[in-house]
């Protein structure tokens, strides 16, 4: 039913809130707590908090802000207080951050005290460093809830591009671009090159090397070896790791290279495909 009338009750505070805690689970103040989703795999942590753990279907919250251990028998279960909003902690270290030079950088949680450059198996971004000290210790901005569900929103700052398709027995047989000028629309890192096979590769003793150049300098890593035994239907074709060379920035064009010619493939088509992290600035 509409309104009728004003209903001031309505505005809270909103730089904290209050969440009952899993059973037995000990939150700790200053430690990084999440909500387990309404998908979370345990039934009976749904909706409650824990320490952050970068697990399956939990919902980054904030910091929680004193020690509080978890008793869902009791009359009135036991809540943990957990400041949402944006919040800089000082002189903390920050695994991999051990220069100037990642100033800016952003930053990750692989539970509830532990910063890395590394982004974990499952994670999404946790923050920034805002300044540099000494050694591996920084101040960084830890991303408040509303910052966080809009990140969580937009795909945790990853996405995957497919590139078009592939034809086999067309590739060049030698050096030579076969597909040029993909413009990036923003500031990012290629994380993985892959390929997906749409049509069997024919022909005997067939093989080709693929790999990225980006603004015309080769990426290090990321080979994409294709030949006539992994070709097979709707297979995936993993490259090997990207280890350098992988930024790029808005403007930035990403070619599609040969390195190692097309030897004997008669047939056979796939799909390419980028993971892309997406980083702050342009």
């Amino acid at each position: 039913m509409a309104l009728t009338a004003v209903v001031l009750n309505r505005l809270h505070k909103t730089h904290q809130v209050a969440t009952r805690v899993v059973n037995a689970q000990q939150m700790y103040g200053g430690g990084y707590s999440a909500i387990n989703s309404r998908d979370h795999a345990t039934a009976g942590s749904r909706g409650l908090s824990q320490a952050w753990a970068s697990t399956a279907e939990q919902i980054p919250l904030g910091l929680a802000q004193r020690n509080v251990l978890g008793d869902t028998a009791a009359t009135v279960p036991p809540e943990s207080e957990v400041t949402i909003e944006d919040s800089i902690i000082e002189s903390v270290t920050v695994t991999g951050a051990t220069t100037i030079a990642t100033q800016g950088a952003t930053v990750y949680l692989s539970d509830d005290n532990t910063l890395t450059l590394t982004r974990p198996a499952r994670g999404t971004p946790a923050g920034v460093i805002t300044r540099y000290r000494t050694g591996s210790v920084n101040d960084v901005l830890l991303f408040g809830l509303s910052t966080l569900l809009a990140i969580a929103y937009g795909g945790h700052g990853q996405e995957r591009e497919c590139l078009g398709s592939m034809d086999f027995a067309t590739l060049p047989a030698g050096l030579a671009d076969i597909q040029t000028g993909l413009v990036m629309a923003y500031h990012g890192r290629l994380l993985t090159f892959s390929c997906m096979v749409d049509v069997a590769g024919a022909g005997a003793g067939a093989t080709a090397a693929i790999n990225l150049e980006i603004d015309g300098v080769n990426v290090t890593g990321g080979v994409l070896t294709i030949t006539l035994a992994n070709t097979v239907k709707g297979a995936r074709i993993a490259a090997t790791a990207i280890t350098g060379a992988a930024v790029f920035g808005e403007g930035s064009v990403i070619d599609i290279e040969v390195a190692v010619g097309n030897v004997a493939f008669t047939a056979g088509r796939a799909n390419l495909f980028l993971e892309i992290e997406s980083l702050p600035g342009v």
